[in-house]
Order: structure tokens, then sequence, then C-alpha cells
């Protein structure tokens, strides 16, 4: 699977969360949940306080 797609499942994920502040160890929960490897975990942006759909946002930002 390649990191666009990955970065698209969790941020769909993302989505269907409650719009709080992301908390970094649910999010690579959920990223685990998607198919990242611990390798993979390495190219996630930190949250820095975001909310779920600004994380989101930028995950798709990333993927395009």
């Amino acid at each position: 699977m390649s990191a666009r797609a990955l970065f698209l499942a969790l941020a769909d994920r993302l989505d269907q969360q409650p719009n709080r502040p992301a908390d970094v160890f649910a999010v690579r929960g959920w990223a685990r949940s998607a198919g990242f490897t611990s390798e993979w975990l390495g190219l996630l942006p930190p949250p820095d306080g975001a909310t779920h759909s600004e994380y989101a946002t930028r995950l798709r930002t990333l993927a395009s």
C-alpha cells in the first residue's frame, strides 16, 4: 500500500471521530489499524494541538 493511500485512509478515520484535539497515541493506533507499519509511522506529522478534522486536512495535503 502506498503512503498516499495510507494517509487518505487515516484521514477518513479521523473524519469519523468527534472533533476534539487529536491525541498522538490514538492517531498512531488508528494508523496501525489503517495499515501503517512502524517504518511508516515516522512519516506522520505530529498533531501539535490540531483537532481531528484539522489533522485529517493535513494528511490529505500530504497525500496530494
